[in-house]
């Protein structure tokens, strides 16, 4: 067999309907959408344990940046509070404020941890995007059915969720010439 001949045979996605978490139809029914998915072989499943480790690392210091910054933040409005008694205010209220009710040290320590979580927000991003990528052939024709996902952020369970059916999704690739 010629190279070419072997690379058509084995880059060849298959398409795969795929329930889309989180999304319905008027009737409630589950949006779907087929798409075509890389074959499971070696290198794709290198990549893809590659991938989750990198997921993993990101997730767990995502976390904890972002619990961080969120018990800072509730700490810094309970700071604001302590003595005021009937005119406290609520944590919408003190965000909206945040400028001018914090003393300019402690806001500038807080936005350097709510940066890093941004930061890490974006790595962990571009990683759920590569695992797409490495499991949906030509993914740049359907990297756009990641923007109709349901989200809201810190949860990515629907990302997640629609990442795992296409790796499920993976056809085991069997040599028609071998039957």
């Amino acid at each position: 067999m010629l190279p070419n001949e072997l690379l058509e045979k084995f880059n060849r996605g298959n398409d795969c309907e795929v329930v889309i978490p989180g999304l319905e139809h008027e009737d409630g029914r589950p949006v779907t959408v087929t798409l075509p998915i890389n074959s499971s072989t070696i290198g794709l499943h290198t990549r893809l344990s590659e991938i989750n480790k990198r997921m993993v690392a990101i997730e767990n210091d995502h976390v904890e940046w972002f619990n961080i910054t969120t018990n800072e933040f509730q700490r810094l409005c309970e700071e604001y509070n302590k003595n005021l008694g009937d005119a406290a205010i609520n944590l919408q209220d003190f965000a909206a404020n945040f400028y001018n009710l914090v003393p300019e040290p402690l806001r500038e320590e807080w936005l350097k941890g709510q940066n890093e979580t941004i930061r890490l927000r974006g790595e962990y991003e571009k990683i759920l995007r590569s695992k797409f990528y490495a499991l949906v052939s030509n993914a740049d024709e359907y990297v756009a059915i990641l923007d109709v996902i349901p989200f809201q952020y810190p949860n990515y369970s629907n990302y997640l969720s629609f990442l795992g059916r296409l790796e499920i999704a993976t056809p085991r690739r069997t040599d028609p010439e071998k039957k």
